[in-house]
């Protein structure tokens, strides 16, 4: 996840996923997650547990055709 992406409007950080801000950042949450995978599927058992309580899938599609008609 990039800061500038939408994503912190829905998701909480470290809870849901992981924000990254720059190159160093990516190498090392990459390094301390691939030693610690279980944290890693259980952020995103989390974020994929909360996404559907929240936004049913029709919903979702819907939001997501909003957001490509928006960008083209």
């Amino acid at each position: 996840e990039e800061l500038l992406d939408p994503m912190p409007d829905l998701f909480i950080p470290f809870v849901h996923y992981i924000p990254i801000s720059n190159a160093h950042d990516a190498v090392i949450f990459a390094q301390y997650f691939n030693k610690h995978p279980d944290m890693t599927s259980r952020m995103a058992q989390a974020a994929y547990d909360w996404l559907f309580e929240h936004f049913p899938p029709q919903r979702l599609w819907h939001a997501l055709a909003g957001r490509i008609s928006k960008n083209s």
